[in-house]
């Protein structure tokens, strides 16, 4: 008899234990989620719940959001959190952020949204408007003017950036290191930069509806493979766009007029798909194919206006060029120290 209590007594305790645990997790489970919080800054105490927008993102939590009223703050942000930064035109244009010579921003968590800045001063050699060490970032409607990069991105995948203007930088105005691949780069403008509009070394990029002007080079894509470019414009460039040692790339529907050469393929560039693009009224070249290219397919363009239309030089072998249109130049079509091309 007393074996059976003993017993008893313990698979009671065992009982009740269990019971306590599953109104445990019924009462973890039924608890209200934590809602994201809201905060504003503003450069006037008292204005805002900050005035500084570094000391609204150290008080906030993933998921929350800060909302920056116009005003002019000297900072270099750091945004170690998944978060929302949203630039708020209180009557006084975007809120301008200064970053004294260095970044203005430097985004290092993923999953971070950036929108509505003027990002100005970040002068000093290799610092950007906004650098970006992250994935899955959305950087949209932005100013970056007057900085060295306007956008930069180090190792960067899976990010969107649209609608951003990047102007009158010292160096580039959008510039994706080899390690930034699978981005998204729509809708922005680069014009008047001091190298480069769009400098793309990264690979499976797809950049559409760009405009990159008055730079050196409008879109320069180098030692990469498999991005999409659809629907750009790159006038008033020394070199519209500029395709140096990249291969199975995909060139579509895009505009490069008035530059010095049009289109530039060059180096061992092999694979690229060139189809329903135009240059016209370059000062050289249309599109100049030149430096042991291969395997390039260049269909359905065209070249109006130029010195030549389509110029293929130095030991490019086996490209194809087809029903393209190349009409009102001084030279149609030049092929020189090169074999095996169709025509």
């Amino acid at each position: 008899m007393v074996g059976f209590l003993s017993t008893s007594w313990v698979t009671r305790k065992a009982l009740i234990a269990i019971v306590i645990v599953c109104l445990s997790l019924t009462a973890i489970s039924s608890a209200p989620a934590i809602a994201a919080n809201t905060f504003t800054v503003n450069p006037a105490p008292g204005a805002g719940d900050f005035t500084t927008i570094q000391a609204a993102v150290n008080a906030a939590s993933p998921d929350d959001t800060i909302l920056v009223d116009s005003g002019t703050y000297d900072e270099n942000l750091v945004i170690d959190k998944a978060i929302i930064l949203q630039g708020i035109d209180t009557g006084a244009g975007q809120p301008v952020i200064n970053g004294g010579g260095n970044n203005a921003i430097n985004i290092t968590a993923n999953d971070v949204i950036v929108q509505g800045f003027s990002l100005t001063g970040c002068s000093n050699d290799d610092q950007a408007g906004i650098e970006l060490n992250a994935n899955n970032v959305t950087i949209a409607d932005n100013t970056l003017n007057g900085n060295y990069y306007g956008i930069h991105l180090r190792n960067s995948n899976n990010n969107r950036l649209s609608n951003n203007i990047a102007n009158d930088n010292f160096a580039e105005g959008f510039a994706l290191n080899a390690n930034s691949g699978d981005n998204t780069i729509t809708g922005n403008t680069a014009n008047n930069n001091r190298d480069y509009g769009f400098d793309i070394y990264g690979s499976n990029n797809v950049l559409t509806d760009n405009t990159a002007n008055d730079n050196d080079v409008g879109i320069f894509l180098c030692d990469n493979a498999h991005n999409i470019l659809t629907g750009n414009i790159a006038n008033n460039n020394y070199d519209g766009i500029f395709i140096w040692n990249s291969n199975d790339n995909t060139i579509t529907g895009n505009t490069a007029n008035e530059n010095v050469e049009g289109f530039y393929i060059y180096g061992s560039c092999t694979g690229n798909s060139i189809t329903g693009n135009t240059a016209d009224s370059n000062d050289d070249v249309g599109f100049y194919i030149n430096g042991g290219c291969t395997d390039n397919i260049l269909t359905g363009n065209i070249a109006n206006y130029n010195s030549e239309g389509i110029y293929i030089y130095d030991s490019c072998t086996d490209n194809s060029l087809t029903e393209n249109t190349v009409c009102y130049n001084l030279q149609g079509i030049v092929v020189e120290s090169s074999s095996g091309n169709v025509l």
